[in-house]
């Protein structure tokens, strides 16, 4: 369920939903992934720094305490450490990156998720 509510906090700070006037847009195109992880939420951050660093991506700051956020031209970034059992060690890591062109967002994404895989 936290993974749901981490996602809808993503997507209003995308499209702007708690704006007060009604804007009219067309939908930026998202893409994600998950990979299982088992290690402290502060090497998680560390990597998730380094991934989106590796990737061409500047950080801008964080949704919460356990995701950063970061952006490359149109693209928005955000690698999130998702803590389940609520015991400071993660276990599932989540990359989404969003922009004007959903192949160019997989492509990004792609990126990050093979850098990780290589830390």
């Amino acid at each position: 369920m936290r993974h749901i509510r981490l996602l809808f906090a993503f997507l209003s700070l995308l499209t702007g939903v708690m704006a007060t006037e009604v804007v009219y847009a067309n939908p930026p195109y998202i893409d994600y992934m998950f990979t299982k992880v088992d290690w402290p939420l502060d090497s998680c951050l560390k990597d998730a720094r380094n991934t989106m660093k590796h990737v061409g991506f500047k950080e801008i700051g964080s949704t919460g305490n356990h995701e950063l956020v970061g952006v490359k031209d149109e693209y928005k970034s955000v690698i999130a450490c998702i803590d389940t059992n609520n015991d400071d060690i993660s276990e599932l890591t989540l990359f989404i990156v969003s922009g004007p062109s959903h192949k160019q967002a997989a492509i990004l994404n792609t990126k990050q998720k093979e850098y990780w895989d290589t830390l």
